[in-house]
């Protein structure tokens, strides 16, 4: 469980709105909780490790990182 995340500006590539993030496969959850419409920590798939905290009834903001363990946090 995470309390918070710190990422350096300088490895923050960009953001997005992304509302079809939520419909994708996230991957493997590793650890995290995955309950119907909430997604929460850390999920694997493709070689890239993202971190999510979100409710299906939230807008998605998607940040693009780079040099960090996370390649985006949602």
């Amino acid at each position: 469980m995470k309390n918070k995340i710190e990422i350096p500006i300088q490895n923050v590539v960009g953001a997005s709105i992304d509302t079809g993030i939520l419909n994708d496969s996230k991957g493997l959850r590793a650890p995290g909780t995955s309950l119907p419409g909430y997604w929460a920590g850390s999920f694997k798939k493709d070689g890239e490790e993202s971190f999510f905290n979100i409710k299906r009834e939230n807008k998605p903001v998607v940040i693009q990182l780079k040099n960090e363990k996370y390649t985006r946090l949602i």
